[in-house]
């Protein structure tokens, strides 16, 4: 649903991180126009180079794990945005979100799939 909302937006270039093969030919299928295979390359280093090392302007960690929090941080670029779509708790994640946010002056949102009434 992320990559077909990106698209209907005029998302240009929509690279999806994925481990399962299925998953990857799917998002080609809907709209993604690359898809990286976290377990065989690195996400950070095969976006900075799809995106002359600038970093995408907007990354969303969808699946609510630091590590993926922590992969859409390095993967986006000054000033870009982050979105927060999977929900966990982990001690240490504020620290995580906050140090980036200052020394990359990145801007957060977060949802939880639905809007208050």
């Amino acid at each position: 649903m992320l990559i077909m909302a990106a698209r209907s937006t005029g998302a240009g270039r929509i690279i999806v991180s994925e481990p399962v093969e299925m998953r990857r030919n799917k998002a080609l299928e809907v709209g993604a126009t690359h898809v990286i295979d976290p377990t065989r390359e690195t996400p950070t280093t095969k976006i900075r180079g799809l995106t002359d090392n600038l970093g995408a302007d907007i990354s969303f960690d969808a699946v609510g794990s630091q590590v993926t929090l922590d992969t859409a941080n390095s993967c986006t670029r000054r000033l870009g945005r982050v979105g927060i779509l999977g929900f966990f708790y982990e001690p240490t994640y504020s620290m995580s979100v906050m140090s980036k946010a200052i020394a990359n002056e990145m801007s957060y949102f977060a949802t939880l799939a639905m809007r208050a009434r």
